[in-house]
């Protein structure tokens, strides 16, 4: 099993098509394609679904129907991924339950998140550790026998 740039963290599958990203994240997948093949890690694709209308719009190819079944073929390396980005109008659905279902606020802080300018301040009174934190890159999908479907 891969390991990932000498770190303890080990994969299964590259997650290479994430329906939700485009700009201004839009090279994500490729970039977790390439990383997939240099790793010789099989592909993967979700949709990120956020709505029922997001629902299928990645998705990941294999036989069978099971999460049993899921897991044997990533193990053997016999998946593969398809799917459509979310369309603009996905998107403005996605963001307005978003703003519904938080603040204005908070909503504009989540779109932002990725943007290499936008760098949110921590909550008043967060609590800062000097122990450092291991982050899955994006992309990446690593699985283990507690598949839930």
């Amino acid at each position: 099993m891969p390991q990932l740039h000498g770190s303890n963290w080990y994969f299964d599958a590259i997650e290479a098509f994430n329906a939700s990203l485009t700009w201004p994240r839009s090279s994500a997948n490729q970039q977790a394609q390439h990383v997939a093949r240099e790793l010789n890690l099989p592909s993967v694709g979700g949709s990120d679904a956020h709505s029922i209308t997001t629902i299928g719009t990645g998705f990941t190819r294999f036989a069978g129907t099971s999460a049993d079944d899921v897991y044997h073929s990533i193990k053997a390396g016999q998946v593969d991924y398809g799917g459509q980005p979310w369309t603009f109008g996905q998107y403005l659905e996605v963001g307005w339950l978003s703003i519904r279902q938080r603040n204005v606020w908070g909503a504009i802080k989540l779109a932002c998140t990725d943007l290499p300018f936008f760098k949110p301040r921590p909550a008043s009174g967060a609590l800062s550790s000097s122990r450092s934190h291991r982050h899955v890159p994006l992309g990446v999908l690593a699985t283990d026998r507690k598949i839930h479907v």
